[in-house]
C-alpha cells in the first residue's frame, strides 16, 4: 500500500475496484432414474398379485460339501410349505393355459472352494472344520443335488449363489416376501437379517433331521463324515466299508460313476490320500565360518585377476 504526502498530511491511495466475474450458473443435469429390476424366474400364476410379484418364496442356503440324504429332508420341507399355499392343487405353471413350469422353492449353493490355498490340505483338515473343508466346486455340487432330488412337484431351483444377501435380493425382485429355512441352532443368527428387509423376510427352523417320517433314520449324517470316509477308501467297490458308506449316504439316485467323481475330487483337495504328503527338502544352514570362507575365496580370486592384469600391462 503506497502513501502520498500532501500539505504535511498523509493520504492513502484507494485500491482499484476489482470487478468480479459473475459465476456461471451450472446447467442442471437430469438424473437418470434406476430401471426397475426384472424377475429372473417364472412365478406360479395363482401366486401373482396386483403388482406382478408372487406372494411368497421359500429357500435354503448351504455349502453342501457334499450334499446327502439328510439335506433331502430339508428340501422336502420346502416343498411341503410351498404345497400348503396351493390347497386347490393348481398346476405349477406361470400361466393358466400353455404356461411354463414355475416354482417358488429355491436351494442356493455356496460358491466356497479351496482353490485359493497354495499349501496342500492334510487329511485332518479336509475332514474337519477348517479352510480345507470345501473340496467340491459349485457346479459339481449343483449337479449332485439335482441328481439326488429328481422328481418333486413343485420342482426345486438348484443354483449357485455368492452369499445369502444376493439370494434374498434376487428373490425379492420376484416375490413380496421370502422365508429362509435354517437349522435350529442358526435361527437366532439369521434372524438379525430382518432389520434389512422389514416385513419381507422371515426365518424358520427346518426342524430336526427326523422331520419326515418317510425318509428313514438319518440321524448322525454329516458332510464331514462323508469326506472322512472318502479319504479313507482303499478300493472302489461295495466290499470297502468306507466306499459303501459314501454310496449309501449320497443316495440311491447317484450312480457309481458320479459317486466316484465326488470321491476323487474330495481326495484331490490335498496331498496324502494317494501316497503320503510330500516333504520339503532340508537345506543345509550356512554357518558363519562357511560365509567367511566364501568371502575370502572371492577376495583371493579378485587379487589374482588384478595381478594378471598388471603383468600383462608390464609386458606391453
Amino acid at each position: 500500500m503506497s502513501a502520498l504526502v500532501v500539505n504535511n498530511s498523509v493520504s492513502v491511495k484507494a485500491k482499484p475496484s476489482v470487478v468480479r466475474k459473475s459465476r456461471e450458473v451450472k446447467k442442471s443435469v437430469p438424473v437418470k432414474q434406476a430401471e426397475p429390476k426384472t424377475c429372473k424366474f417364472e412365478i406360479p400364476y395363482w401366486l401373482r398379485g396386483d403388482n406382478g410379484k408372487g406372494s411368497v418364496a421359500y429357500f435354503v442356503y448351504g455349502r453342501y460339501q457334499p450334499g446327502h440324504i439328510g439335506h433331502k429332508v430339508v428340501f422336502n420341507r420346502l416343498v411341503y410349505e410351498a404345497k400348503k399355499g396351493n390347497p386347490s392343487n393348481l398346476p405349477w405353471v406361470d400361466a393358466p393355459q400353455g404356461g411354463k413350469r414355475a416354482s417358488n422353492v429355491f436351494v442356493f449353493v455356496s460358491q466356497k472352494q479351496n482353490n485359493k490355498r497354495k499349501k496342500p490340505c492334510s487329511k485332518l483338515e479336509v475332514t474337519g472344520v477348517t479352510a480345507c473343508e470345501n473340496p467340491l466346486d459349485p457346479n459339481t455340487k449343483v449337479t449332485l443335488l439335482q441328481t439326488q432330488n429328481p422328481n418333486s412337484e413343485p420342482y426345486i431351483h438348484f443354483m449357485e449363489m455368492g452369499n445369502v444377501f444376493s439370494g434374498i435380493s434376487l428373490l425379492l425382485d420376484c416375490y413380496n416376501k421370502v422365508v429362509m429355512f435354517v437349522g435350529e441352532d442358526r435361527v437366532d443368527d439369521f434372524d438379525k437379517l430382518k432389520k434389512y428387509y422389514p416385513g419381507r423376510f422371515e426365518v424358520e427352523s427346518a426342524g430336526e433331521r427326523g422331520w419326515n417320517p418317510d425318509s428313514g433314520n438319518i440321524d448322525g449324517i454329516s458332510s464331514s463324515k462323508i469326506r472322512k470316509a472318502a479319504v479313507n477308501i482303499k478300493s472302489f467297490d461295495m466290499g470297502d466299508e468306507n466306499y459303501k458308506f459314501v454310496r449309501d449316504k449320497l443316495g440311491l439316485e447317484v450312480g457309481k460313476g458320479q459317486a466316484d467323481i465326488i470321491i476323487n475330487k474330495i481326495n484331490a483337495a490335498y496331498i496324502g490320500a494317494m501316497g503320503g504328503r510330500t516333504r520339503k527338502k532340508r537345506t543345509r544352514r550356512k554357518t558363519r565360518k562357511f560365509k567367511n570362507n566364501t568371502r575370502s575365496k572371492r577376495k583371493s580370486k579378485s587379487k589374482r585377476k588384478s595381478k594378471k592384469k598388471t603383468r600383462k600391462s608390464r609386458k606391453r
